[in-house]
């Protein structure tokens, strides 16, 4: 995440989680903090972690978000594309 300086409080405001998974990099959990949106940090921290993820040999960047979600502005600014219209997720039974 981008942390401000500690005399105006030691939080992240913006933050993101990367899996890799063979050659391909999964975003998840994008997001920053309503009061410092609009400022270009979900689009920094994108980029940087397209180029550590590319230093690691991957070759295919994916972003699961619902098609409603306000956050798709960024992704498209940043060359995403909408790949299919739903997706079916599966979780292993627990015993």
């Amino acid at each position: 995440g981008i942390l401000v300086p500690r005399s105006m409080r030691e939080r992240s405001v913006a933050d993101l989680g990367i899996v890799l998974c063979d050659s391909t990099a999964r975003y998840q959990d994008v997001g920053t903090d309503a009061a410092h949106r609009g400022r270009g940090l979900a689009t920094h921290l994108l980029g940087v972690a397209a180029q550590w993820a590319a230093a690691r040999d991957c070759t295919q960047w994916v972003i699961v978000t619902e098609e409603t979600n306000a956050a798709g502005r960024v992704y498209r600014g940043v060359g995403f594309a909408p790949d299919s219209g739903s997706i079916s997720a599966y979780r292993h039974p627990t015993h």
